[in-house]
């Protein structure tokens, strides 16, 4: 059997412009991805960054605090361990445009059970209630029937409503 000679390799002339060609487009595509990644991490950071919400875990202290700073209560009732209210911590609460209008209120988180009776006033079963009050009586601010419903009207119109009727303007309450 007569003995074949291995196939002949290219000249590296041929070899080397494709072996060049590939390189562009790697970096290219590697440069693409870095931009993104950089571009994905500062949006990150400019939406979290900032002070955490300072939550007070005691009514009647926050009751004295929002009374003395002359301000409404964002209450917020939750289950014991909601992964709900975990995620909107996570997801919401995080989010600085979001802080900086809780900002202007006394935040005050309870964990309750439904029988409990701040749960049986505001209806709360399982999932986060959050209600705006007004710090003494408790009585809610910014909560409407609607057809048996109860509608939650956007945080800025309460804050605006209620900045306008301390005499604070609606310049204050958009944060300008």
């Amino acid at each position: 059997m007569p003995a074949t000679d291995p196939p002949e390799a290219l000249p590296e002339a041929v070899a080397a412009p494709a072996r060049r060609q590939r390189q562009p487009q790697r970096w290219i595509i590697l440069g693409l991805l870095a931009l993104f990644a950089c571009w994905f991490a500062a949006m990150q950071w400019r939406q979290r960054a900032g002070a955490p919400v300072a939550w007070e875990r005691d009514l009647p202290q926050a009751e004295k605090h929002a009374r003395d700073s002359n301000r409404l209560i964002l209450l917020m009732l939750q289950a014991p361990g909601c992964p709900i209210a975990a995620a909107l911590d996570r997801d919401l609460f995080s989010q600085r445009d979001i802080r900086e209008k809780m900002a202007q209120l006394t935040c005050c988180r309870l964990e309750v059970q439904p029988a409990d009776p701040i749960a049986q006033r505001f209806g709360f079963r399982r999932n986060p209630l959050m209600v705006v009050v007004k710090p003494g009586d408790l009585r809610a601010v910014g909560i409407r029937p609607l057809e048996g419903k109860i509608q939650y009207p956007e945080l800025d119109t309460v804050l605006r409503e209620s900045l306008k009727s301390q005499g604070k303007g609606q310049s204050d309450a958009s944060g300008q």
